[in-house]
């Protein structure tokens, strides 16, 4: 069966599965393994550079949409300015009682960046960041991951499937699974990173 959409992947937990009564629930288990997946993975794919105004007068900033990972953090000029990483801590001794500027240092809190000092202008942050991939839906029914590693999706959708159903065994054995696709897509995307190379993985799909 081929496995390269998103009704391909349900069809195939489906079988692999060899269960009726769990249809209901496969779209959770591969929003599941989604959120497991782009918490362990960190590979060029989901690299992006998104770019943030800020607001004058406003110490902060809202993530943007999808981000897993901040990397750095640059205010757009000519040349750009590099801000740096700072504890909330540091940067709350760093910008009591000063007035408004150019930025210099972040931080993160919760869903938020927080800049010191506070910005005086409207600046462009140039926020290079991991991305989750996009979700796999009937309205999208595919993403590179998918497209890429279908193995490390069905493994990790199976692995959900028998948490779900307390199947030690057979979660210990896909969670195993997971970790060994996990492991080979970074280390292609390793081999690929100064190659020049288009990063595109051969799944290699075990019998159950």
């Amino acid at each position: 069966m081929a496995l390269s959409t998103f009704s391909d992947l349900k069809a195939s937990v489906a079988d692999w599965l060899a269960r009726s009564d769990l249809t209901a629930q496969i779209p959770d288990f591969i929003r599941l393994a989604e959120v497991r997946i782009n918490g362990n993975l960190r590979i060029q794919p989901m690299i992006a550079r998104s770019s943030v105004p800020t607001v004058i007068s406003q110490g902060y900033v809202d993530f943007p949409s999808g981000l897993l990972e901040v990397m750095r953090i640059k205010i757009s000029g000519d040349p750009n300015k590099s801000l740096s990483y700072v504890t909330p801590e540091q940067l709350d001794a760093m910008v009591a009682g000063s007035t408004v500027s150019e930025p210099d240092v972040y931080t993160l809190i919760g869903s938020k960046i927080y800049l010191g000092p506070t910005p005086d202008a409207v600046y462009t942050l140039l926020i290079d960041n991991y991305q989750a991939f996009a979700a796999l839906s009937d309205g999208a029914p595919t993403n590179w991951l998918i497209t890429n590693t279908p193995d490390l999706y069905l493994y990790a959708t199976l692995l959900e499937a028998y948490s779900f159903i307390r199947d030690d065994r057979e979660a210990a054995k896909y969670g195993q699974l997971v970790d060994a696709a996990i492991n080979r897509v970074v280390m292609e995307d390793e081999r690929k990173k100064y190659s020049g190379s288009v990063l595109t993985v051969r799944p290699e799909v075990a019998m159950p």
